[in-house]
């Protein structure tokens, strides 16, 4: 089994089958409770896996028999396209993102200050910059320092990788004129992408211990 639910806000997991039973039993566990595994591309509630369905009778959802996947649908799981990279990690939360965005913005508070005094109106952008596109984008690794201390990764949403320059000046720019509005999106999408995320085609990933 080896899932991950989102329960109350919060991812848990990986969970084998006798843990995923004990959650069934005392209800966090339901139907339409959002899970993730390993190869899957996104989030899906309970009711539409029917891995989890058909072995957990007590869901209530019935049997289902299904065929398994082909061997170009394996080969894809197994990431041995050059192309495509399934993403292995579940979206991250809103908090560690928020402490993430925080920490970067108190680094960067006062040299943007100190550079806006000699360069009005545009000293902050002249710092923040290069700052966001050189760690968000594939030279960085996708991390920020703030980034890398919530144990996050920006990524691009198929290829599971850092993106580069030119798709990541758009989250840079999406994120700097929508700024607080663009986070309503987080609260709607399944994948728990930001409004900057959405147009850049990019999702924030928990990475583990690094």
């Amino acid at each position: 089994m080896n899932f991950y639910f989102h329960i109350d806000g919060q991812n848990v997991g990986p969970l084998k089958r006798d843990q995923i039973s004990e959650m069934i039993g005392n209800g966090k566990v339901k139907m339409d409770t959002l899970a993730w595994k390993q190869g899957m591309a996104e989030w899906s509630q309970v009711k539409d896996l029917p891995e989890l369905v058909s072995a957990f009778p007590e869901l209530g959802g019935g049997s289902y028999t299904f065929a398994p996947p082909s061997q170009e649908e394996q080969k894809m799981d197994s990431g041995s396209s050059e192309s495509h990279q399934t993403i292995t990690e579940p979206y991250a939360d809103f908090m560690p993102r928020f402490l993430a965005g925080l920490i970067d913005v108190l680094i960067l508070l006062i040299p943007s200050f100190i550079v806006a005094m000699f360069i009005p109106v545009i000293g902050g952008f002249v710092v923040c910059i290069p700052y966001y596109l050189y760690f968000m984008s594939d030279y960085g690794g996708g991390q920020t320092i703030g980034y890398k201390a919530m144990k996050l990764k920006l990524v691009g949403e198929d290829t599971g990788k850092p993106i580069q320059l030119a798709p990541l000046f758009l989250w840079y720019l999406v994120l700097s004129f929508a700024g607080i509005i663009g986070w309503i999106w987080f609260f709607t999408d399944n994948r728990r992408r930001m409004l900057h995320n959405i147009a850049s085609k990019t999702v924030v990933i928990n990475v583990g211990s690094l």
